[in-house]
């Protein structure tokens, strides 16, 4: 009667092996998850960070682009590579104000070639 007794008590005293291994199965899914979720965030930061610095870039190019002087339409400023082109505009025919040229910049960081910024404007033609 004894034995009996100390095996029960034994048994409610603790856990057993199988619900500690499904315990720490359930703490390592979770930390996976969030690790993969603290990835990405990370990830989507540094794309923002790239956008904004790439932004500044652009405004910049097209200030310098938009304005008479001589200025080069290609270039690298910092980590960024941007390009500028410079067309003519076609107005409506019913339009006869002075000729418009617009002006496009598009800012990428190597090594892709996918620009993260493209600004466009006009300008009065030369």
């Amino acid at each position: 009667m004894t034995r009996s007794l100390n095996r029960t008590a034994h048994r409610e005293g603790g856990f057993a092996l199988a619900e500690t291994l499904v315990a720490l199965a359930v703490i390592a899914t979770m930390t996976a998850l969030f690790y993969d979720s603290i990835v990405v965030d990370a990830r989507a930061t540094q794309m923002a960070a790239a956008r904004r610095g790439a932004a500044l870039v652009a405004r910049s190019v097209l200030d310098a682009v938009s304005a008479p002087s001589a200025t080069p339409l290609e270039g690298r400023q910092g980590e960024f590579v941007w390009r500028a082109q410079i067309s003519s505009f076609e107005q409506g025919a019913r339009d006869s104000g002075p000729p418009l040229e617009l002006v496009s910049v598009s800012v990428t960081q190597p090594p892709s070639d996918r620009p993260l910024v493209s600004l466009q404007t006009l300008r009065l033609g030369r």
